[in-house]
């Protein structure tokens, strides 16, 4: 028997690190990491092939990158396999300067683009693909509507999935109402999103 409510989680940390965080949710559960680079569950474990083609160009990245970056405190480079992640959020201010300078003279690869979001860099493959297509490929494989879709976000990256999904799905952003958005709706912080998920959950009928 098909389950009533099928959970997916689309996020930007590397498959193995969103999974490790969910614990057993994962039994039940489909992950999207690196952005829906990576697919996990019901039947659809796949990798886009630009994650392997991509992988030589992030290596000579990180040995561009990590020499420059040594002497600055609060940044790291984390690898997430199909990209790079650049986190700068304990970095001091006043290395916002020389961090941008290193950034701007960086011999960036045509294979590799760089996106800017919130206190990080990420360095991905130059391919045509995002969280929105990665939910198309997801409701597809389960064979669901978007009217039947609720989905929350609360990162840039999830405005892609706002866009896919269009008006016949339940969407939330989940931050100031304030920041333009796709989603339909607005849920002001995360405590506010746990109340709609819990009357969600009444609705349906959980404990």
């Amino acid at each position: 028997m098909q389950p009533r409510v099928r959970l997916a989680f689309l996020s930007g940390r590397s498959l193995a690190d969103l999974a490790s965080r969910l614990g057993q949710v994962v039994e039940n559960a489909i992950l999207a990491g690196n952005h829906g680079l990576e697919l996990r569950g019901a039947h659809l474990d796949w990798i886009h092939p630009s994650a392997f083609t991509a992988r030589p160009h992030l290596d000579g990245l990180i040995a561009q990158l990590a020499p420059s970056l040594v002497d600055i405190a609060g940044v790291e480079i984390e690898d997430k396999g199909a990209s790079l992640t650049l986190h700068y959020r304990r970095m001091e201010e006043t290395d916002h300067p020389r961090l941008r300078a290193i950034l701007d003279v960086l011999a960036l690869p045509d294979q590799i683009m760089m996106h800017e979001g919130k206190k990080v860099f990420e360095f991905r493959p130059q391919v045509e693909w995002n969280k929105g297509f990665a939910m198309r490929r997801i409701l597809r494989r389960i064979n669901l509507s978007q009217d039947a879709v609720v989905f929350l976000g609360d990162d840039a990256t999830d405005e892609d999935v706002f866009h896919e999904l269009g008006p016949t799905a339940i969407t939330l952003h989940v931050g100031s109402a304030s920041v333009p958005s796709h989603a339909r709706t607005n849920a002001h912080d995360p405590a506010d999103a746990v109340h709609f998920l819990d009357a969600l959950a009444s609705l349906l009928g959980n404990p």
